[in-house]
């Protein structure tokens, strides 16, 4: 792995050991591995159960032992992996979820409490090698804090030692694992950034910054003056009302070990603010708008660990970056706007702006860097939270060998997604007696596949499209994004 990568991203060290040479305050066992250290210390302590009822621990002096008791361990619901060849098996690995899986958010959440009561900053754990990966994601998660504006930082973890049986064996495994944790918790890190910070020329600037860290990526970054040469008359419109500029940025990491292999385009959504435009959104629902760039950050974040990892495969990154502002030039309800495509659109809503800068992009993607396959990334309706809440985001695609490699891979990275349906029949919909399409129904009717389907609309002949709307996955306090979902995809 490419140290430079790891350069102010790493929040947690991981290194797989045999045998911890440090005095850890802090220990953990697998109740089902007897080879490590620690299980050998356990064996002649007397254990209690906690107060979250799984687990049990002993406290001696300056050290706890944390003990994950067998009866959290069902093996009669072990969830189907990446070896899954039903597309039902899939579905019902994901229905089942992952908390029921002996390495879950309790057992984190418990191991991290135990650390920040002791205040130390490392422990050590011993596992088997099937529950290494998702420990690794699930302690980054846990463990990442924004604590760039803050004088004293929270508390968070800096080491860990993993014991384990087979060193070599999962060295590969636990790279890739914390590679893709660490770049979820980028892409976190950039959507938690302030507007006032992460402005669209923060965002184009970070494109840049991405390119220079491997010798195959490349970037552009196309400013308004582009985008109208372009016609990109529907992403303009949206920034019109803010005194931020408009661009397009793209990332192309071109590492294809043969010049013929086809180009995934991944469109992430880059609102950097979003006020809703004219039809202003309430004071409650701006507080968070700063994250609506949330689909744009797990793009960035996709491309961040394609390089790490050196995938050998041409992936294309591009985001678009406007900020939903309101004043004279805003784009107002009814206005009709002509995009990229050559379809004209009726504005029913400013607030449903997301579609309108993912549209022209879409476009782009295709006539201009000529995409096989186009993936779009969007905190995009907020009738996604309604549909599926805050577990899982929803999962829509044209072609049905793309929806069932994408569900298989995210059943591999253990991120919850689930299929909803591009029905024909909901075009209906978005039809408009002066323009080919309106950007939403008002009445709202399906509001989460309206969406997907108006962006279907400007998929073109020879491209496959899917389509992740996050938008109720977003606004949790540690949110996962489906890095590890493309990532598995890229690797099939």
């Amino acid at each position: 792995m490419d140290q430079k990568l790891k350069t102010e991203l790493s929040s947690v060290d991981f290194i797989a050991t045999q045998e911890s040479e440090s005095d850890y305050r802090v220990l953990i066992v697998d109740p089902n591995s007897d080879f490590g250290p620690i299980g050998e210390k356990l064996k002649s302590l007397n254990f209690i159960q906690s107060e979250r009822g799984h687990y049990y621990s002993h406290t001696n002096g300056d050290e706890v032992f944390i003990f994950v008791g067998n009866d959290v361990i069902d093996k009669d619901q072990d969830m189907q992996r990446a070896d899954d060849k039903e597309t039902e098996n899939v579905l019902s690995s994901l229905e089942r979820g992952y908390d029921k899986s002996y390495i879950n958010k309790a057992l984190v959440t418990t191991i991290l409490a135990a650390c920040k009561s002791l205040k130390t900053k490392s422990f050590s754990i011993e596992l088997s090698a099937k529950h290494i990966t998702r420990f690794i994601s699930l302690i980054n998660q846990y463990n990442y804090k924004l604590n760039t504006f803050k004088q004293e930082p929270e508390f968070s973890i800096s080491r860990v030692d993993i014991i384990t049986e087979d060193v070599e064996y999962i060295a590969d495994l636990i790279a890739e694992a914390e590679v893709t944790s660490l770049c979820n918790s980028y892409a976190n890190y950039l959507a938690d950034l302030p507007a006032n910070v992460c402005t669209t020329h923060f965002l184009a600037e970070e494109t840049i910054k991405l390119a220079s860290m491997h010798p195959a990526c490349d970037f552009e970054i196309l400013d308004e003056s582009n985008l109208k040469a372009l016609g990109m008359n529907c992403l303009l419109a949206v920034g019109a009302g803010s005194p931020q500029h408009t661009y397009l940025a793209s990332l192309y990491f071109k590492n294809a070990q043969q010049a013929s292999n086809k180009k995934t385009v991944v469109i992430g959504k880059g609102l950097v603010y979003d006020t809703g435009g004219v039809n202003l959104k309430p004071a409650r629902a701006m507080l968070n708008a700063h994250k609506d760039m949330h689909g744009a950050a797990a793009a960035l974040g996709t491309i961040r660990a394609a390089m790490m990892l050196n995938l050998p495969v041409n992936l294309m990154v591009i985001i678009a970056l406007a900020e939903n502002s309101c004043d004279g030039l805003s784009m107002r309800q009814g206005d009709i706007v002509k995009s990229m495509s050559g379809k004209t659109v009726k504005v029913n809503h400013t607030d449903a702006e997301g579609r309108l800068v993912l549209c022209d992009t879409m476009t782009y993607a295709q006539r201009q860097h000529h995409a096989d396959t186009i993936i779009t990334l969007a905190t995009l309706t907020g009738c996604a939270v309604g549909a599926l809440g805050a577990e899982c985001y929803a999962l829509f695609a044209n072609n049905a060998q793309l929806r069932d490699k994408l569900l298989t891979a995210s059943v591999k990275a253990e991120e919850s997604c689930w299929p909803l349906p591009l029905y024909a029949d909901y075009s209906k919909c978005l039809k408009d007696s002066r323009a080919d399409l309106a950007n939403v129904n008002l009445t709202m009717e399906a509001g989460c596949i309206q969406g997907a389907i108006f962006l279907n609309n400007f998929v073109e002949k020879a491209c496959t499209f899917a389509h992740f709307d996050i938008a109720g996955t977003w606004d949790v306090e540690k949110p996962k994004l489906p890095i590890g979902t493309i990532i598995n995809l890229l690797k099939q």
